[in-house]
């Protein structure tokens, strides 16, 4: 495919080019980790390089054996047993360093200003968890949590183990910049704290109740330190142990949280200056919360404390990244992989994925005719275009010219723009959502609401 392509930036052509862009294949790092191929016995032997970009093509493409993709990415003939063996030579730690490499910021203050707050890149963290399929080697590593449909039954086995993952994204474009996954049942919050140093010093870092203690805002005041990075966490109401320091005419007030000895909970090691704000959030449905929230940004003039709910409110869009990953680009949380290794490695690999696919839809945004204040293409639709694209050259592209196949790629990013995710509006008809615990109703009724929402500043 000629490089001098308008389309060449967010598209190629051939896969196997896209990813080598994607992972840097070139860079001193990247090729110290990837090992290359070995044909030694007449035998063909992968390199790192070729297995991972199979596995993502595997990924994205959704249809066929591992073989027959391997095939028709790279052109290279391998039974699936064949294939296992080398993924069993990968591992998580050496494909972390490479997610380091090649999961980038994307967005930029000129293009994607729904990005930013101020001109602070917004990243929030969150978690969640994929079902393992039940073999033996999942079963030495995991245990199965107890659950209950209702108070009066015993609770039983869940169906499948789970493992937990986290993950930081760049709201706005849903570009993810580093995962963690976990291993021997690691916990969110355990995942989370890997995380911390690969977060963005001059962003603005969004977290929920689970990293609303001092332990985690000292990291971050420590991640922070010395550049202009802010961060907004939501606090449970169970967090009681603090002194008020000053009130701020917007109502928060800067408070000292103590940071007790993990071995020594009696004794205080030190004290974290934050920021508290608390609010009352009235939800688009007409239901009241309230909410508090720690803040590093202690000048209430600069940053007054209605702005800063109204953003968390509204920017907390990980769990939209999530449900992308799970029913967009995969078929449901159950995966596909037999252990422990392979199911790693197919939630690192469907990262990169979305990371791919979050490049692509910011390129199409930037050249939608609107005045782009958010994200205005849809994921599904993108990947549906990739996947045609890939497909097609695959299939094709020895026999017709580099300029046909940037026809066609100019073609579907056109046909792409034009079908933006249009606004929603409220249901006439409002389904209803089915609840099964027996002091709840059978049914609640759910009237979705999509406008503003209305938040009070509650004074400490």
């Amino acid at each position: 495919m000629s490089t001098n392509s308008k389309s060449y930036s967010s598209l190629l052509g051939h896969f196997s080019d896209a990813f080598g862009i994607f992972i840097g294949v070139g860079g001193e790092k990247a090729e110290s980790l990837l090992t290359p191929r070995d044909n030694r016995g007449g035998r063909a032997h992968l390199s790192a390089t070729e297995l991972l970009c199979a596995l993502t093509y595997h990924c994205i493409h959704g249809i066929g054996a591992l073989s027959s993709n391997l095939k028709r990415v790279i052109n290279v003939q391998m039974s699936d047993a064949g294939i296992f063996k080398t993924r069993q030579r990968v591992s998580v730690e050496m494909m972390r360093q490479i997610s380091d490499h090649c999961l980038n910021v994307r967005s930029d203050l000129a293009n994607e200003p729904f990005s930013f707050y101020g001109d602070r890149l917004l990243v929030a963290i969150d978690g969640t968890s994929f079902d393992l399929k039940n073999t033996e080697d999942v079963a030495r590593h995991f245990t199965k949590a107890k659950a209950r449909r209702s108070k009066d039954v015993e609770a039983k086995e869940a169906a499948f183990a789970r493992i937990n993952v986290s993950c930081l994204v760049e709201l706005g474009l849903h570009n993810p910049l580093a995962v963690e996954v976990g291993s021997d049942e690691d916990s969110e919050v355990t995942l989370g704290n890997k995380l911390v140093d690969r977060i963005p010093v001059d962003c603005m870092f969004l977290a929920d109740r689970l990293y609303g203690n001092a332990c985690f805002a000292d990291k971050l005041l420590s991640r922070f330190k010395g550049s202009r990075g802010a961060f907004v966490i939501r606090v449970g109401a169970s967090t009681t142990s603090q002194e008020v320091v000053k009130r701020l005419p917007d109502g928060s007030a800067i408070i000292r949280v103590p940071l007790r000895n993990r071995d020594r909970p009696a004794t205080i090691d030190r004290y974290v200056i934050v920021r508290e704000i608390r609010s009352e959030l009235k939800k688009r449905n007409g239901e009241l919360v309230q909410l508090r929230f720690w803040t590093n940004l202690l000048d209430s003039d600069v940053d007054p404390a209605i702005r800063l709910v109204e953003l968390y409110a509204k920017r907390w869009e990980h769990e939209l990244y999530f449900n992308e990953l799970k029913n967009e680009l995969k078929t449901g949380r159950l995966l596909k992989s037999r252990n422990l290794l392979c199911a790693q490695q197919e939630i690192i690999v469907a990262v990169w994925s979305s990371s791919l696919i979050a490049s692509v839809r910011g390129a199409v945004n930037r050249e939608v005719d609107c005045d782009i204040r958010e994200l205005k293409i849809s994921f599904p639709k993108t990947l549906d275009k990739m996947q045609t694209i890939w497909n097609f050259v695959s299939l094709v592209a020895d026999e017709i010219t580099p300029e046909l196949i940037d026809q066609a790629i100019g073609a579907a990013l056109e046909e792409l723009k034009k079908e933006t995710i249009p606004r929603r509006t409220n249901r006439s008809c409002p389904r209803t959502i089915r609840k099964n615990v027996i002091d709840w109703p059978k049914t609640k009724c759910y009237q979705p609401q999509y406008g503003q929402i209305e938040a009070r500043i509650i004074s400490i």
